[in-house]
């Protein structure tokens, strides 16, 4: 009697451990809601990668966004911003900083490169763009950034013409010593004047020219003079003006 009670225990024992077995399996954890980034792939790229920092230049921006099976993503809010400039300098700007991609998985905008430096010390050497995904999962933390390199501007011609209105023959001054350079000009190799004339060309910052070439009779005359600068990191600049002669000679 005593062994058969002892059989029905273990019997009894074996199944409560098995029922307390199934009760303490740990549950599946449930699927992450929303793109994560092993799915997805946002690319940012900048064309051109180098611009000068002259306020006017312009970059292509192309973010491209894909799957896990590297198929386009379309009408993906992106967030793009300038993520990291020198403080207090201009940053440049971005024509657009809120995107949608199309049907390709792209969408693009524009940077412009900052602002003209007044000296060397505002010139910077490269701006960082980020774009992020709009949304509230985890992949839209990371941000994704493109590096575009800015290069010192190069000189801006300017020059005076005076007087800018003959009667006669005269003489005509001009003076460049204007121009803006954040690097330095030869003089006089440095300026180059062509005063549209047919005459030999001119040199240095400033000069005198007496026009020749002109129909007689009095009959005016408008010649483009053009002034070309080059500085010492061989970046040139040209600017042009108009001189009207009323009598050639």
């Amino acid at each position: 009697m005593m062994r058969r009670s002892l059989v029905v225990s273990a019997a009894v024992v074996a199944a409560v451990a098995a029922a307390w077995g199934c009760q303490a399996k740990s549950p599946t954890p449930a699927a992450l809601a929303g793109p994560s980034e092993l799915a997805t792939s946002i690319i940012i790229s900048i064309t051109p990668s180098s611009i000068s920092q002259d306020g006017t230049t312009q970059a292509q921006v192309l973010v491209q966004a894909l799957d896990s099976r590297n198929q386009p993503i379309s009408g993906l809010p992106l967030n793009l911003a300038v993520a990291s400039t020198p403080s207090g300098n201009d940053a440049g700007q971005l024509a657009a900083r809120h995107l949608v991609t199309r049907g390709d998985g792209r969408a693009d905008t524009f940077y412009t490169a900052p602002i003209r430096p007044l000296s060397s010390a505002s010139v910077l050497t490269a701006v960082t763009l980020a774009v992020t995904p709009e949304g509230s999962n985890a992949m839209t933390t990371v941000p994704r950034t493109a590096v575009i390199q800015i290069t010192a501007p190069g000189p801006l011609a300017s020059f005076i013409a005076s007087p800018d209105w003959l009667d006669g023959n005269a003489p005509v001054f001009y003076d460049a010593r204007g121009t803006a350079s954040l690097n330095a000009i030869a003089d006089p190799s440095g300026y180059m004047w062509d005063f549209g004339d047919g005459s030999s060309k001119g040199y240095g910052s400033t000069i005198t020219h007496t026009f020749a070439g002109c129909p007689g009779g009095g009959t005016p005359r408008t010649f483009n003079v053009t002034l070309t600068v080059a500085d010492s990191a061989s970046q040139r600049s040209s600017a042009t003006r108009n001189v009207t002669v009323n009598s050639c000679r």
